[in-house]
């Protein structure tokens, strides 16, 4: 299990470790992909240059939609939460799994062992989801206090 955090820096750098051991895992894995539930990309690792055509935040928003909507529709059919989805192409697969507040997106060829990978994926989900409670909430305190400040400092205008 992933230690607890200290800091936004090692939080990062934590989540960096967990990705690159994904991406590892196997020769068919091309990226892997941390994001919010909105979408928005928080991490992402690579084994081969990135294609400069690849788009990595509409990536996140699509999955991050799909996400949502296999949520709904699991929820509208009492199934509970949505754990991971795999969308499988002609020439690749990508699997989603919920981490928390987040969700990480693996994208491989064909010939990945979906098996080894779904596991490992639910392996390092809670550690993601930790990590991400304290790494998101910190920014959302942060952002909350800035807002608080500007609004303070509006009311203070004569």
């Amino acid at each position: 299990m992933v230690p607890v955090s200290s800091s936004k820096e090692t939080d990062e750098e934590m989540l960096k470790h967990i990705l690159a051991t994904i991406l590892r895992s196997s020769p068919g894995i091309r990226s892997v992909i941390l994001m919010d539930r909105s979408g928005l990309l928080i991490q992402s690792e690579h084994k081969f240059t990135v294609d400069p055509n690849l788009d990595l935040e509409r990536i996140g928003a699509i999955a991050g939609a799909l996400f949502q909507a296999g949520e709904e529709q699991g929820e509208t059919l009492n199934y509970a939460e949505l754990e991971l989805q795999i969308s499988e192409y002609k020439l690749g697969i990508l699997i989603c799994v919920s981490c928390g507040s987040g969700v990480l997106c693996v994208a491989s060829d064909k010939n990945i062992q979906v098996g080894l990978l779904r596991t490992m994926l639910k392996k390092f989900s809670p550690n993601i989801a930790n990590i991400l409670k304290t790494f998101l909430e910190s920014d959302e305190t942060t952002i909350a206090q800035e807002l608080k400040g500007l609004f303070d400092d509006s009311l203070n205008f004569k």
